[in-house]
């Protein structure tokens, strides 16, 4: 599991939390190592905050696999709406490896509902390239008892990024099964093409490739 771009804020699940956070443990089946994520959400009088980070263990020192690549996004909204179904949103994403760091990306924009889901139209600026791109991102959540369905989708272009004047997409569907109030068992599955990170042990980057790679994963809400 590899979550460059990843997006996993649920305005609809939290929106009467003031403050929610979750632990994560998944297995990439297609990079054969472990990926930790902790999410935070904060709701206050102006709007609210999100952030996560991920941390993939695939460094192999004396037959186990330490801490490889560290990798967050910060998202802070402000409602512009006395109803909040209108925010404008700064985000911030960045990451590094054991051996190079990755272009720092800034984004702004819009969040709406869109067909009773969370719309965003942003514009992107990746550190250390030419010019601005955009992204559009849709978000959804259904809660069905025992079971929970959550996700995004990223579409953006590249522009003078890797790869070059593309048009890029990523979705991270993912369902859980509640264990307890606490405790889910499940996993999601990483669908993209042009997306950089999209890589496995046998199967290389291309462009214009779609990859699709699924992970299981134990999920902690407290």
């Amino acid at each position: 599991m590899n979550r460059f771009e990843r997006k996993i804020f649920l305005p609809i699940l939290l929106s009467t939390t003031l403050l929610a956070h979750n632990l994560q443990l998944h297995y990439d089946l297609g990079r054969k190592h472990f990926t930790s994520t902790f999410e935070m959400y904060v709701e206050d009088k102006l709007g609210y905050t999100f952030w996560f980070m991920d941390i993939d263990y695939n460094n192999p020192v004396n037959g186990f696999k330490n801490a490889s690549l560290a990798y967050g996004e910060f998202f802070r909204y402000f409602a512009i709406s006395r109803t909040r179904q209108l925010y404008f949103t700064i985000q911030y994403n960045d990451g590094l490896t054991n051996s190079f760091s990755f272009n720092p990306v800034w984004l702004a924009g819009i969040q709406a509902p869109i067909l009773k889901l969370p719309c965003e139209i942003l514009l992107r600026k990746e550190v250390g390239t030419r010019g601005l791109t955009f992204q559009v991102t849709f978000v959804w959540f259904y809660d069905f008892e025992r079971f929970e369905i959550s996700g995004y989708i990223d579409i953006w272009n590249t522009g003078d990024g890797y790869p070059k004047n593309r048009l890029a997409f990523m979705s991270e569907p993912q369902f859980w099964y509640k264990v307890s109030p606490s405790i889910y068992l499940g996993g999601e599955i990483e669908i993209s093409t042009n997306f950089s990170g999209a890589w496995t042990k046998d199967r290389n980057f291309q462009k214009d490739k779609l990859f699709i790679i699924p992970t299981v994963g134990l999920k902690w809400v407290f």
